[in-house]
């Protein structure tokens, strides 16, 4: 590794507007890809709208991207936990205020994301959560260049040069700072931003890669996708076994309140049913709760909290 001279080269290398225009595009990024998961993610069978709510109320299937696979195992470690202690100060700020206009919006879209209306709702409600996201990672990035670009880039850099160069005692300074501002120094910079910052992914790479099976595996824009939705998979998934039992709860309070003789040998008249079903309904709202692995626990709360007050706000409306 080239060490003498380099260990002198400032972080302000005016490096602050570039990093800044990296986190803007990882941010353009992360509101594309999961605009288009959650556009890829069949709607689990309910009613009035449930899982959009959950969608909507409930942004972590988003932030998954934003936090390394273990985040206990990972505050071990300071510079993990740097990067995922900004992402829990950025990501508590998700869906934080939900509009009055957010709400009567799902209220007319009834659940239905797939419609013209639905795709424009999604695409501006993510883009919505932008502004935030950036603004928090942009006010740690200094520590980040100061702590870790410049010496990742530096790594990148090096291994670049011949064996011969790499075991030297030259000052390599100057060159240095020339790749810096090359295109070659800038796609280091950018891929150190994303994988090392933003996006602590496993399965998050800038760019794409081998994957050991004579394939690649997608990175960028695809690569966050692919990884937003199948951490909507599984918590489609368990939405749909906690709805089934919700269902069968309410089933079992109708059946023990009213239990229909048989009409015309073997067709039952359940009408008095379904009236007592709604009214569990109605006094027992469906108020799922999803974990995502991987999240802090203080932000699964928050955001479990943010769903349950969007659910009261849209069934408030209903009834007016």
């Amino acid at each position: 590794m080239i060490i003498k001279g380099i260990e002198k080269i400032p972080a302000s290398l005016g490096m602050g507007r570039d990093v800044y225009d990296d986190l803007t595009y990882c941010m353009q990024q992360w509101q594309e890809a999961g605009y288009k998961a959650a556009m890829a993610m069949p709607e689990p069978a309910t009613s009035d709208g449930e899982w959009v709510i959950s969608l909507v109320g409930n942004l972590l299937w988003a932030a998954t991207v934003f936090f390394p696979p273990a985040f206990v195992e990972a505050t071990a470690t300071k510079v993990a936990f740097a990067t995922a202690s900004t992402a829990t100060k950025a990501c508590s700020m998700l869906g934080s205020a939900v509009a009055a206009g957010v709400v009567g919006k799902l209220v007319n879209l009834n659940g239905n994301l797939n419609s013209h209306l639905g795709k424009q709702f999604m695409a501006d409600y993510l883009s919505g959560q932008v502004p935030n996201l950036l603004k928090q990672y942009a006010a740690d990035a200094d520590a980040f260049i100061n702590d870790i670009l410049i010496n990742s880039i530096l790594d990148i850099y090096s291994h670049s040069l011949p064996l011969d160069v790499q075991r030297g005692d030259e000052d390599y300074t100057e060159q240095f700072k020339r790749y810096l501002t090359s295109v070659a120094g800038a796609e280091a910079r950018r891929k150190t931003v994303w994988e090392r910052y933003v996006f602590l992914g496993q399965d998050t790479f800038y760019d794409n890669r081998p994957d050991g099976l004579d394939g690649t595996k997608q990175g960028g824009q695809l690569g966050l996708q692919k990884f937003i939705g199948k951490n909507l998979k599984a918590a489609a998934a368990d939405f749909t076994r906690q709805w089934d039992a919700y269902e069968r709860d309410a089933w079992r309070y109708a059946q023990s309140l009213y239990r229909p003789a048989y009409v015309r040998g073997m067709v039952w008249n359940n009408k008095q049913q379904l009236i007592y079903k709604k009214d569990y309904q109605k006094t027992h709202p469906f108020n799922p709760v999803i974990a995502y692995k991987g999240i802090p626990v203080s932000l699964q709360r928050q955001q479990q909290a943010n769903r349950t007050r969007l659910a009261n706000q849209i069934r408030a409306l209903r009834k007016q």
